[in-house]
């Protein structure tokens, strides 16, 4: 079926098991998909879809479910199944729908993208949804664009987020709040499909348990180098911030110099002669005609300062 403008559009939605793809297909087509808790593996066995019948942006497009593809008990199984919706003849809207653990995108997530993007023609674009954000700090990881960093071969065209929605989290069955729903639409419709894939354009999507698990341990590997990375560089900034911290502060007051003073000029000596007492005996160089404490000592005798008291005559 052709949507509106008049070209066959697929919004195939991909991923592992547990992510909200049927959740995603249910509420967006109006039409129910399984989904629920599953233990060990997913709940979604072959390829689905269908037809947005309801009022709205995607009228007339195609919306499909996907079996999960790291499945241990039904990985072969679900990459057939995978070919099979890719191999419709249409243009295609490729989202990747998949969860953060411990604030990063997983090996896990990060193989089911590159050996599904390694059977499409070079180029196709696609999506990725980030389901069930729980924080403000990974809705930000998300919405600022830092977490494709952790995308080495392959990178998404865009990447959006859905928040954590604690009400519809054990439910079977479940659709999303209208609120949420009117902002997934309105993400969906924003991106550019694909050109029209033919059959012959799908290869054989990769299954063999060795190569998934060397894929694994090389996102893995690169997940980690990739948070050092950041982590380095956040250190990095800090200490740049503090050095510049210290380097705007006003510099410490200085002392101000204390003016510098002259000596203060002597008064003139009296007469000019020198101290009586002076000489070599008492080393005294002063001059002065103060007058003697005493009254019998000579009133005509020159003395200074030093020697103008009673304290020093008992040197006589």
């Amino acid at each position: 079926m052709q949507n509106l403008t008049g070209r066959k559009i697929v919004n195939l939605f991909i991923g592992n098991p547990g992510m909200g793809k049927s959740v995603l297909c249910t509420s967006v087509s109006g039409r129910q998909f399984v989904s629920g808790i599953s233990l060990g593996v997913g709940l979604t066995a072959k390829f689905d879809q269908a037809v947005v019948g309801k009022a709205g942006p995607l009228l007339g497009q195609i919306v499909a479910d996907s079996p999960g593809l790291d499945d241990i008990c039904a990985k072969r199984n679900a990459a057939l199944e995978i070919e099979h919706a890719l191999k419709q003849d249409a243009h295609y809207k490729i989202f990747f729908v998949g969860m953060l653990v411990n604030g990063r995108v997983t090996p896990s997530d990060m193989a089911t993208i590159e050996v599904v993007m390694r059977a499409l023609p070079k180029n196709t674009p696609f999506y990725v949804i980030i389901n069930q954000v729980g924080s403000d700090q990974e809705m930000k990881f998300v919405q600022s664009g830092e977490c494709l960093k952790f995308f080495q071969h392959y990178k998404p065209h865009h990447i959006y987020a859905i928040p954590r929605l604690p009400e519809i989290a054990s439910q079977s069955n479940a659709v999303f709040p209208q609120t949420i729903l009117s902002e997934v639409e309105k993400f969906i419709l924003g991106c550019p499909p694909s050109n029209k894939i033919e059959q012959q354009d799908v290869g054989k999507i990769e299954t063999d348990e060795e190569k998934w698990a060397k894929l694994r341990e090389e996102y893995e590997k690169a997940i980690k180098a990739a948070q050092a990375a950041a982590q380095k560089a956040a250190q990095d900034a800090a200490e740049a911030n503090r050095l510049l911290a210290i380097a705007l502060q006003p510099p410490p007051p200085q002392p101000q110099p204390q003016p510098h003073h002259a000596p203060r000029p002597q008064p003139p000596h009296p007469c000019g002669q020198p101290c009586k007492r002076g000489g070599k005996k008492h080393g005294c160089t002063g001059h002065g005609c103060a007058r003697s404490p005493v009254s019998w000592y000579p009133h005509d005798q020159h003395l200074c300062a030093n020697h103008n008291s009673f304290a020093a005559w008992p040197h006589y």
